[in-house]
């Protein structure tokens, strides 16, 4: 089974999404940016190099958050969640992504999210004690 990771910035009460690029069947979707794992790669690891070159930012990753279980059609994954801080000030850059904005979470819950990413939102609203 292959396995993915997505960093959780959730920041004054609103998370940090990208709009994905208009390409492939989930084109123009938001997702969480993270990846795929390559190789040997921790979680830890892989959420530093995909926000590096998804975002051009070096980040902290902080507490798991949740894992779920996801089919895309082609292969099984494991998806896993982490709150991810960034530098303070930090200018995001957009190389995989059409833009980025940031949503409430009840924006989530009606936004057109990667179907794997919707997997998260009731253990998104757990760990951060939302309503």
């Amino acid at each position: 089974m292959k396995q993915s990771v997505v960093g959780i910035v959730f920041l004054d009460n609103k998370f940090l999404l990208g709009l994905r690029k208009n390409e492939g069947k989930i084109g123009g979707f938001w997702e969480f940016p993270g990846g795929k794992c390559e190789g040997n790669e921790t979680h830890t690891q892989a959420l530093q190099r995909e926000y590096l070159e998804e975002l051009e930012i070096a980040i902290e990753v902080g507490k798991f958050i949740g894992k779920n279980t996801f089919d895309n059609g082609r292969y099984l994954f494991e998806l896993f969640a982490y709150e991810v801080f960034l530098p303070e000030n930090a200018k995001l850059e957009c190389n995989e992504h059409q833009r980025f904005s940031w949503f409430s979470f009840s924006d989530l819950q009606t936004l057109h999210l990667v179907p794997s990413d919707k997997l998260f939102l009731s253990q998104l609203r757990e760990f951060y004690n939302l309503k």
